[in-house]
């Protein structure tokens, strides 16, 4: 039902991307399916289907026959959502955090392989008639496009997203299972090598137009970051995760885009240093006696179980429940499983 609240319809795709949340929810669909098929033809299923169920499902609009392929006319209707969105057609068809337009990106690319084929004079895989080419066209449709990404404008105002929830355009540009920003980071650091190049007299790999680089100054991105945040600031942060959680066992478990994954990781490389120091060998990150005591006026412990607190497991689990709707948490260790974690605790109990 939040899918249908979502999208309107309860046709889940089941298509493997970095992010379709709703991948193992597609699954479950595709899997009552074939019960139900197995049923009307008089075979046993592995998934038990009750006719209460079958009947729950169809009042909620489910249909057991689907189409995988989507109308022309849909298509060109999400073409037309994107472009009111972003000023342009070139949906990206790169797996981008952006799931209702991913499969847009997909179906861009197959007309374009199809124009590129009819020009050629080649059979097509998918048809592609002279009145849809037409509609197209008249919508902005472009039949040759860059293959460097999403453009300029499309980038800024994911930019701009990214500032709304973490106050800050330092995009990280860790490879992560949850880090739905990684390539909006890879960006920054190419906007960065190229703003370098520029400023050197060399001709950079990716243009950079001046104006391009007053409008990403004026949302204020920096060319030069430094990669460690002071002592400081962290100490504050690590204060204001203890306001919130009630200690300073930050945990490393997090997704990266969570604001105290980079906290979690600094508060473990201040016991490595502190460990090395009472060993007598060289430490890997500078740690000061005064600082040492002000860790340790806060409550910082030296040595931590890698086990998450019950409490703070709990508050996950409730988390988890407010959206849900229930506790069964599945631990299956997968790339969308956000909660897999959790899943693995509840399953220990």
């Amino acid at each position: 039902m939040s899918f249908k609240a979502e999208f309107g319809h309860c046709n889940v795709p089941q298509t493997k991307s970095k992010n379709n949340k709703h991948l193992s929810l597609g699954y479950w669909c595709g899997d009552m399916r074939k019960a139900y098929k197995g049923i009307k033809e008089g075979r046993s299923t592995d998934r038990k289907l009750s006719k209460a169920n079958i009947q729950r499902l169809e009042n909620a609009g489910f249909e057991w026959n689907v189409s995988k392929k989507v109308p022309f006319d849909e298509r060109l209707k999400d073409l037309m959502s994107f472009k009111a969105e972003f000023g342009h057609c070139n949906v990206s068809n790169t797996r981008s955090r952006n799931i209702k337009y991913y499969s847009l990106g997909i179906w861009c690319n197959n007309m374009r392989m199809s124009y590129k084929a009819i020009k050629e004079g080649e059979s097509l895989s998918r048809k592609l008639s002279k009145a849809d080419i037409q509609r197209l066209e008249n919508a902005g449709f472009e039949w040759n496009v860059s293959k460097k990404g999403p453009a300029f404008d499309e980038r800024l105002k994911d930019l701009m997203l990214f500032k709304a929830e973490f106050g800050h355009c330092n995009v990280p540009q860790t490879r992560s299972r949850n880090n739905k920003y990684c390539s909006l980071g890879i960006w920054g650091k190419h906007a960065r090598q190229s703003y370098k190049a520029i400023k050197l007299k060399r001709s950079p790999s990716r243009k950079l137009s001046k104006a391009n680089m007053k409008r990403l100054e004026n949302a204020g991105f920096e060319w030069n970051i430094s990669k460690k945040v002071p002592f400081d600031e962290r100490f504050k942060d690590l204060m204001s995760f203890k306001a919130e959680f009630g200690h300073c066992n930050v945990p490393q478990t997090i997704p990266r885009n969570n604001k105290y994954w980079s906290l979690g990781k600094w508060c473990d490389n201040a016991r490595q240093s502190y460990k090395a120091m009472k060993e007598g060998s060289s430490p890997g990150c500078k740690l000061t006696k005064a600082n040492i005591q002000r860790l340790e006026n806060a409550g910082f412990e030296w040595n931590v179980s890698k086990r998450v607190p019950f409490d703070e497991r709990l508050k996950d689990l409730m988390a988890f429940k407010a959206e849900f709707g229930h506790c069964n948490v599945p631990g299956t260790q997968s790339r969308k499983n956000k909660h897999s974690s959790l899943g693995f605790w509840c399953s220990n109990f």
